[in-house]
């Protein structure tokens, strides 16, 4: 069922926003100038005769799904994860066809055999994972490969290989191999891949989740520009709200249906609405909720960008500071630290950054750190053409309780260095610590007992036929008593947020949310002293991922875990971390505490990163009113700061209910 914002007793409880044009009339106003349309579509994970009937109690992905994308558009799809999006990508260009209904594109029938060439020329499409569309043995090659198979003559391939790796910033990788790049680098490729082939509509499934923030931005300002200056179609599938923020119109799929269907201004208006879609809000258009929550008079309505909300914050600003009559001061100098933080927020996993902070190791002499790297080197495919220096004398000391997020562009050591923690990888020169212990020779299976390691795609690691046998997996192999490994596996699925009801079910059953728990849950069963996570949210919905670093802060408070955290989200490492280390070209090049390192924003920016959006806001505030801090790097910090001086920019409904 559709959500109406018009109508109330809809399926999310009667909530109220501006009214916009519904998938429906959509369809009926851009029909003749649609690049796709889907009419009354339904697709279902079965087998099934094609010309049968959809069965009433089938469990359906896609559910009746009614619209029409216009050509040259930019659309944004968002929607938690099982919501039905991947899947609906997957029927734009044929390679899933519907149970029921029709898709069209470019006036083709993708159910038409014969059609299915011409429908993948005009709508190509980039997967989340770039290891399931790379074929090529080298870069050039990997590019070259969709341009040959559509005929494209010799010379014409060659200039669009160049034209396309140099978009995406990979052209001086053209002679290596895809498989030794990191995971970013791999998607640039892959992206790089179908531009080669100058597709009418490109449709993006989580393309950028692998990718560092300037990447993603750099990403975004391509896909934008060839919106622009070329009328590509975009379908852009994203679980960043600040990439949908930048489409023309966004469509929230639910169970398969299109529940909202509007402008980014339209859709970002209503925070409650968001949440129960398991969606965030930009960091922007969240402050100002945060603010109108807190009984400010500022209207957040059409805000989804920094510009605008500086704007409406100046603004309100100007008015509290003229009615107060008050001296300000010239200047804050005041540690973002020393914000309060509130905890968990209606909008995401809350602030532990001051938490977290007190923990930084600023004098920790005559104390065994527990994890140390000496000159710390490594090569990948060393003596060979396609040699790697991954990690350069990296000397480092990371303490016990402490939780440090590694952060970096793609292809500047983050994922190496932390696979030396538990052994992994082997140092070409230097040496490699935990307690005090060698990760090599005789002591490495005693070490991986107690040094956790959560690959990229935890649900990659479960292989078990239930859920038991799988997170009992490393208790069996370190002899625990058969006798207890029921109990402890039942606490080590509480800890992640998962009932006893699944351990005798498949792993492979469950949701990709369930399945990234029990992968941790297989971790932390062994009761590691250090927990090492490598981008455990990556391609999960807003909702997913702050419940996976609500409970690895649980887990690092409850249990003082020394945590490390491999992220490319800046936002959520200033939310959780104390200490920030900075890699770059294979070595460290910062180490400190968030507000320390994100105030750095210019040399942030030169290594492929950037501070929170938050960041930014505060800073183009500041010039505008100097006697704000602009070390602030969280949604809550900067809301705690802007009410210091917004007390008399109040609603009249507020003033009198305080009165009263």
């Amino acid at each position: 069922m559709r959500y109406n914002l018009t109508e109330k007793g809809s399926k999310f409880g009667g909530l109220h926003c501006p009214p916009f044009l519904s998938s429906g009339d959509m369809k009926n106003n851009d029909e003749d100038n649609s690049i796709i349309r889907l009419d009354n579509v339904y697709f279902a994970y079965e087998n099934r005769d094609s010309t049968a009937t959809v069965p009433e109690e089938a469990e359906m992905v896609i559910d009746g799904l009614t619209l029409s994308v216009k050509r040259g558009g930019f659309t944004a799809v968002i929607g938690r994860n099982g919501s039905g999006k991947s899947t609906f990508a997957r029927l734009l260009n044929a390679l899933l066809i519907p149970v029921k209904g029709e898709v069209f594109v470019n006036g083709l029938n993708t159910a038409d055999i014969t059609a299915v060439w011409e429908i993948r020329k005009t709508a190509g499409m980039i997967f989340q994972n770039p290891d399931n569309q790379i074929v090529g043995t080298t870069v050039e090659e990997d590019v070259a490969f969709g341009p040959e198979n559509i005929g494209i003559e010799p010379a014409e391939i060659s200039v669009r290989v160049s034209e396309a790796l140099e978009s995406v910033h990979m052209k001086e990788y053209k002679k290596h191999a895809p498989h030794l790049l990191s995971g970013g680098q791999k998607q640039r490729v892959a992206i790089a891949g179908l531009l080669a082939i100058k597709p009418a509509c490109m449709i993006l499934d989580e393309a950028t989740a692998m990718l560092d923030p300037i990447g993603r931005r750099e990403v975004m300002k391509l896909i934008r520009r060839l919106n622009k200056e070329q009328g590509m179609t975009l379908i852009l599938i994203t679980h960043h709200m600040d990439e949908a923020a930048m489409a023309d119109r966004i469509i929230v799929l639910d169970n398969g249906e299109a529940v909202i269907d509007g402008t980014p201004a339209q859709v970002f208006s209503d925070p409650v609405m968001l949440k129960k879609c398991g969606m965030s809000m930009p960091q922007p258009a969240e402050l100002l909720h945060i603010l109108l929550q807190r009984g400010v008079s500022i209207d957040p309505t059409g805000v989804t960008g920094k510009d605008e909300a500086v704007t409406r914050i100046a603004e309100c600003l100007d008015a509290a500071n003229g009615m107060s009559g008050r001296t300000l001061p010239d200047s804050g100098g005041k540690e973002a630290g020393s914000v309060s933080s509130k905890g968990d927020t209606a909008y995401g996993i809350g602030d532990r950054s001051a938490e977290n902070e007190n923990r930084y190791p600023n004098d920790k002499k005559g104390t065994a750190p527990a994890i140390e790297t000496r000159d710390l080197s490594f090569t990948y495919m060393k003596g060979t053409p396609y040699e790697k220096h991954a990690l350069s004398g990296v000397s480092l000391k990371i303490f016990k309780g402490e939780f440090t997020a590694v952060i970096g562009h793609t292809g500047s050591g983050k994922t190496t260095l932390v696979q030396h923690f538990n052994g992994l990888l082997k140092p070409a020169s230097g040496r490699v610590l935990i307690n005090g212990t060698e990760t090599e020779g005789k002591g490495l299976k005693e070490l991986r007992r107690h040094v956790g390691l959560v690959f990229q795609y935890p649900e990659h690691q479960l292989f078990e036929e239930t859920v038991l046998k799988d997170v009992a997996f490393g208790l069996i192999k370190a002899g625990y008593p058969e006798t207890g490994i029921r109990e402890k596996v039942g606490e080590a699925l509480e800890a992640v947020g998962l009932s006893t009801d699944i351990l005798d079910k498949s792993p492979f059953e469950l949701s990709g949310g369930q399945k990234r728990r029990v992968a941790i849950a297989g971790i932390i069963v062994t009761d590691p002293e250090v927990l090492i996570l490598d981008e455990p949210a990556a391609g999960l919905d807003p909702e997913g991922r702050d419940a996976i670093l609500r409970m690895v802060a649980g887990l690092h408070r409850s249990k003082g875990i020394t945590a490390v955290l491999v992220s490319h989200n800046m936002e959520d490492v200033a939310k959780l971390v104390g200490r920030i280390i900075v890699m770059g070209e294979g070595n460290i090049i910062m180490d400190g505490k968030p507000c320390d390192i994100f105030r750095q924003t210019e040399r942030l920016e030169s290594q492929g990163l950037s501070a929170p959006q938050i960041t930014y806001l505060m800073k183009e505030l500041k010039e505008r009113h100097p006697y704000l801090n602009d070390n602030i790097f969280t949604v809550e910090q900067a809301a705690n700061e802007l009410m210091q001086y917004l007390p008399e920019c109040v609603h009249d409904t507020v003033n009198k209910a305080e009165k009263e």
